[in-house]
């Protein structure tokens, strides 16, 4: 076949789904959901940016070869309409897309979570989602404690060793860990030339990531902190540094019920666009005066 004058190999690749193309360039892009097309041209010049290894990720793990040639990626479209220049986000044609993204509105904090042990393959990916979680520098300053079994007895008695803590809650705290089969307590053990905030926005990515992939494989979780993540002697159980922090407990398991979707408010209320240089005037057009920044006093 020819593309604009130029010489080109087609080659049809069978596609179990729509797929997300994503990336820059000048290459043509076709659209269509049932078949991916490759189109290899001729060895005679290299392409200024090869970018076939971020642009279909899909692709890439069907045909890893033919990705290596000098190719142009098209993807089909129902309506078979052709974009040229950089690539978009194609979120609606894109299966995986609308798996994650209802993966992220169908997750709940399951409170009420069964005895059943969870097998420890399951926790292992849990946890191998946590550290794909996006992080500053890439410091990784992630700290993960698994307690099963008698592990959370001990636990709860460290939780119960609050001096201040009547009796009834004393009694509540040592139990509050054999609620569930599994906990997982995180901690970020910070890098000492990072800025802390970053260290912890990215151990807090990681928690996320984790209750999603729990979610995902059939898990119930929710993210528990309160007066123990700041008690010295929980820190010190762990192990943990005079520096870390421990960000809390993920309690893991099979969910005994499902909590209804909770009311949220809707993204255009909480945000505003910023387009021109009049963005400080719409910011104090838009917000109500309970959300503006405060005035700065010398």
């Amino acid at each position: 076949m020819e593309w604009l004058g130029q010489p080109y190999r087609l080659s049809v690749l069978a596609c179990d789904e729509a797929i997300l193309c994503r990336g820059s360039g000048s290459f043509p892009l076709l659209v269509c959901t049932t078949f991916a097309f490759l189109v290899s041209r001729p060895q005679r010049r290299p392409l200024a940016t090869p970018r076939a290894e971020t642009g279909v990720a899909s692709l890439a793990e069907r045909r890893p070869r033919l990705l290596a040639s000098d190719s142009v990626i098209i993807l089909a479209l129902a309506n078979g309409a052709v974009t040229r220049g950089t690539f978009s986000v194609l979120e609606k044609t894109n299966g995986r897309a609308n798996i994650v993204l209802s993966t992220i509105r169908e997750r709940r904090s399951v409170k009420a979570l069964l005895p059943d042990p969870v097998p420890r393959e399951l926790v292992e990916q849990v946890l191998e989602a946590a550290v794909w979680a996006p992080n500053h520098h890439l410091t990784q300053p992630w700290r993960f404690f698994v307690l099963t079994g008698d592990a959370r007895h001990a636990l709860g008695e460290v939780l119960a060793s609050d001096p201040t803590l009547s009796p009834a809650k004393r009694e509540a705290a040592r139990q509050k860990p054999l609620r569930v089969p599994v906990v997982i307590a995180v901690a970020v053990e910070p890098a000492p030339e990072r800025s802390l905030l970053d260290e912890l926005c990215a151990g807090a990515a990681a928690i996320q990531n984790m209750l999603l992939a729990a979610h995902a494989l059939g898990l119930g979780a929710i993210w528990r902190t309160g007066r123990a993540v700041e008690d010295p002697a929980v820190k010190r159980f762990f192990g943990l540094s005079a520096r870390a922090l421990l960000l809390g407990f993920v309690y893991l398991g099979y969910p005994a019920a499902l909590p209804a979707p909770p009311p949220r408010r809707p993204a255009a209320e909480c945000t505003v666009w910023l387009e021109d240089s009049r963005g400080g005037q719409e910011v104090r057009r838009v917000l109500p005066e309970s959300e503006r920044a405060p005035k700065h006093r010398p």
